[in-house]
């Protein structure tokens, strides 16, 4: 019998149905070393990940000094939670410009 075969779900005779192949070839395994070593892939995505991480504190600016600006300037956490606001709107605003910007411009 072919190796490939199924046991029937009927128990009182153990007969084996075989798969068919459908006329397709059998899926094979490709394993291939990449021409990249293993320490630059890893190191790359390393350095990747830290970039990624210091371009996130950008972000974290103004939460991270509001309570300094609330104490300085004397207002209420209404006004800081609005410097925050303001702050994260005109980020993403200028994120979109630029953005769209630098798709046009070629990198030549």
């Amino acid at each position: 019998m072919d190796s490939r075969s199924i046991t029937s779900f009927d128990t009182s005779s153990a007969t084996e149905i075989p798969l068919k192949n459908f006329g397709y070839a059998e899926p094979q395994c490709i394993t291939r070393e990449s021409p990249i070593p293993r320490w630059r892939r890893v190191s790359s995505v390393a350095i990747l990940s830290l970039l990624s991480l210091f371009t996130m504190f950008d972000r974290y600016v103004t939460a991270g000094i509001l309570p300094r600006l609330e104490g300085y300037y004397a207002i209420s956490n209404t006004w800081g939670g609005l410097i925050q606001t303001a702050y994260v709107v005109v980020y993403v605003v200028c994120l979109i410009v630029i953005g769209a910007i630098g798709d046009r411009m070629s990198s030549a």
